[in-house]
């Protein structure tokens, strides 16, 4: 009797599918000014600013789609971003208006969260989720940076301590819940549009310094 293969994982998929344009987003001008602790407050603070409608349109569509069954097994309220990126921004009270291109770049993910189908949302959360794990690499830098203990970086402390454990939770409902090929596949599509959003955003957060 022939054994029936396995499908393979989700998140190892992902993993392999989107390596390269992560390392790319590693090596944006953008993401070496963190780590050489050479980037501008204003941009630093542009990128918060441009995420939190981005996060608060996620995490609203997410909620929407409970009644989706893969949803529902895999999205958790703690996996909301919005309060962190809320309270760095009322730590800093600064707000100056993004230059065009930063617009058009936020307004663009945007739309493309607000369209997405409930796999879609799922590669959205993949990506956005799986920046927790950098940002702890990047935090001790932005605190150096900018003269900061806990306030101004709550988005990039994440979960703390906890963070690989929370990480490893949502891997384990991830690769339970997505085992149908197809649903991986779009998945895997939408994870690698958010990155290539992310890309631009932050391409365009460097070039209006």
């Amino acid at each position: 009797m022939t054994t029936p293969i396995s499908p393979p994982e989700v998140m190892t998929r992902l993993r392999q599918f989107t390596s390269q344009i992560h390392k790319t987003l590693e090596e944006l001008p953008f993401s070496q000014a963190i780590l050489k602790e050479t980037l501008p407050l204003p941009l630093y603070i542009g990128q918060l600013e441009a995420y939190l409608p981005v996060y608060r349109a996620l995490e609203k569509q997410c909620v929407a789609q409970l009644h989706f069954p893969a949803m529902h097994a895999i999205w958790q309220a703690d996996l909301a971003k919005t309060p962190w990126l809320v309270e760095d921004l009322a730590y800093f009270k600064y707000t100056e208006i993004p230059a065009i291109p930063v617009q058009r770049a936020t307004i663009a993910f945007l739309r493309f969260v607000q369209k997405a189908t409930p796999y879609d949302l799922l590669g959205i959360l993949y990506t956005m989720e799986g920046s927790t794990l950098g940002s702890r690499v990047l935090l001790p830098h932005l605190q150096t940076s900018y003269s900061l203990q806990n306030q101004g970086v709550q988005y990039y402390f994440g979960y703390g301590e906890n963070t690989d454990c929370h990480w490893q939770d949502f891997k384990a409902r991830m690769n339970s819940t997505l085992i149908d090929l197809e649903a991986q596949n779009q998945v895997i599509e939408s994870a690698l549009q958010t990155f290539a959003h992310v890309k631009s955003l932050l391409t365009v957060l460097w070039e209006s310094g």
